[in-house]
């Protein structure tokens, strides 16, 4: 249980009073964030983003604990010449490690490729990068491209400048269509290795967490989940032990030494690493009809208030980081958003940087976890259906229905029954006034709106589909021309692969699912829905089902094929 001492709250108090005399930018370091490709920074009060890469195929940028690097894996000059020639190969590609002083732009690359080494052979792909604790050296996973499929670890010392592999083979994660590497996690009981792997024993998926020393040496090796019920969707480092939030909604802590696993007294809570902290980040899991929704509080570690953060992703997708400041907080949806005291601003130039290749991330300060059990649990929107989609609308705000999904009904209750007359409908792009809600009936969120002058219920969404959307000062409409057809084929033209999504919009609501490459082809299987001013077609691509955009402004990225 967490306490609190005359001495924090005075050094709270002495915190708050250096915040409000010292301009932000002069007191901490910027964030960090990776937009179309490249890292960019910015600190409050910055007309505009200052671009830090040129590269255009770097990945989420990786804090160092004391805030002033970041390390980051970027695609190799020859995995880019590569996918030039023959479009996107399946999976990871061969990628170098590089770090960055934040202040100076200073960059050292740290792994690079052999000499007269191809793609296809001889090339490393590694995953994204992980700080030791001390900011001494560097950790990630890493498997040469010769068709052997040896996943090894890898440490690099800046102290030495030499780099190590430790572990030669590691045990191989499930693989479906390409390599993936995953990342690792260095805390202070070792190095972790999360992975999903098919048990032939039990003929299902099993989930895994490997703890290893520094040195190489395996702590533990702990079968966490077996997918048939939960899986663990978060993992971190906490002091010695590792803790686990399960899609179920439960937490547990996985001791690394003996490998047991014991049932969390509490919720997960993140905050800045390094001192004192006002805010800090309350995690909850709400499952529901065979999905989940994490959401995320703003706890004042002092009033113990509690407001809700509009994120609704896990870390590990780069779209959430604490402040230095310990009272801010960087999180990313159709833009990058800075939380402070109650207090957003969005970071300027940066609304649709998630629909860039290859996704969006933000990092700001060093993170730190804890699990509180004194800690409150909300629920996330009052009212809303547990198991849907995260409720969108706000009360004094305005919403438009979705248009190709056509008119939404108003009714005099917020359900379907009898009792619930339709007394009006709203068009396709036609816009409301949010007076209320949400209100959860026969699985639907339901708003009571003001339309016209008809006053009515109205659904905003149910299950994982949404019929109407916020309306925003910066919202496009879809003016591109559908082509596609379904039950056709289309193709992707040439150029950047086209994103594959869980939902027709973007945002954190819609998570990536993966790309189709320049010249791949797929199957049409629904559409167009208009979202965040694209056309989306719901495609079935080599297996994978999601949603893709067929262009913007003028311009078409996808064709008929």
């Amino acid at each position: 249980m967490k306490k609190i001492t005359p001495l924090t709250v005075i050094s709270a108090l002495l915190l708050t009073f250096m915040v409000s005399i010292v301009p932000a930018s002069a007191q901490h370091p910027p964030l960090v964030f990776l937009m179309n490709g490249d890292l960019w920074k910015w600190s409050p009060g910055d007309a505009q983003p200052t671009q830090m890469t040129q590269w255009g195929y770097n990945f989420r940028p990786v804090i160092s604990p004391d805030g002033t690097r970041v390390a980051y894996k970027s695609w190799a000059e020859l995995s880019v010449n590569a996918i030039n020639d023959a479009g996107l190969f399946p999976g990871d590609m061969p990628a170098n490690i590089w770090v960055m002083n934040v202040a100076t732009l200073e960059a050292q690359r740290v792994a690079d490729q052999p000499a007269g080494v191809t793609v296809e052979n001889g090339a490393i792909i590694r995953s994204d990068p992980a700080w030791s604790p001390d900011g001494n050296a560097l950790a990630w996973i890493e498997m040469v491209n010769a068709n052997d499929f040896v996943f090894r670890l890898v440490t690099y010392d800046f102290v030495t400048g030499i780099s190590k592999v430790m572990v030669p083979s590691l045990p191989l994660p499930f693989m479906d269509g390409g390599v993936y590497v995953p990342p690792v996690q260095w805390g202070s009981g070792g190095i972790s290795y999360n992975i999903g792997s098919f048990d032939q024993n039990q003929n299902n998926f099993a989930q895994t967490v490997y703890v290893y020393q520094p040195d190489g040496s395996l702590t533990s090796a702990t079968q966490v989940a077996d997918f048939d019920s939960s899986y663990v969707m978060e993992d971190f480092w906490f002091g010695g032990s590792i803790g686990l939030v399960y899609s179920s909604g439960q937490t547990a802590v996985l001791n690394p030494v003996n490998g047991s696993i014991a049932p969390a007294d509490g919720n997960p809570v993140l905050q800045a690493d390094g001192g004192v902290s006002a805010n800090a980040l309350l995690m909850s899991v709400q499952p529901g009809n065979g999905a989940y929704n994490v959401n995320w509080f703003v706890i004042d570690n002092f009033v113990n208030n509690l407001a809700q953060l509009p994120y609704f992703g896990i870390t590990s997708y780069g779209g959430l980081a604490p402040g230095p400041d310990g009272m801010s907080f960087a999180y990313i949806t159709d833009a990058l958003y800075v939380w402070t005291q109650g207090q957003v601003i969005q970071v300027p130039g940066t609304q649709g940087l998630n629909d860039g290749f290859p996704g969006a991330a933000v990092v700001w300060a060093a993170e730190y976890w804890y699990i509180q059990s004194d800690a409150p649990i909300p629920e996330p929107v009052p009212g809303a259906c547990s198991g849907n989609v995260p409720a969108r609308l706000l009360v004094g705000q305005r919403g438009r229905v979705i248009p190709e999904l056509g008119a939404n009904v108003i009714r005099t209750e917020p359900n379907k029954g009898a009792n619930s007359a339709v007394i009006g409908s709203i068009p396709e792009r036609g816009e409301f006034d949010v007076l209320q809600g949400p209100t959860c009936g026969e699985g639907i969120n339901w708003w009571l709106v003001s339309y016209s002058g008809v006053v009515g219920w109205t659904g905003e969404s149910e299950g994982q589909t949404y019929w109407v959307e916020p309306v925003t000062t910066d919202s496009a409409a879809c003016t591109l021309t559908p082509r596609l057809k379904i039950n056709g084929t289309g193709v992707v033209l040439p150029g950047l692969p086209n994103v594959l999504r869980t939902q027709p919009f973007t945002g954190s609501a819609s998570a990536i699912m993966g790309w189709i490459p320049s010249g791949g082809t797929f199957t049409v299987l629904d559409g167009p829905r208009c979202g965040n001013g694209y056309y989306w077609w719901l495609v079935d691509y080599n297996g994978t089902v999601g949603w893709t955009a067929e262009g913007e402004g003028s311009t078409y990225w996808l064709e008929p094929h």
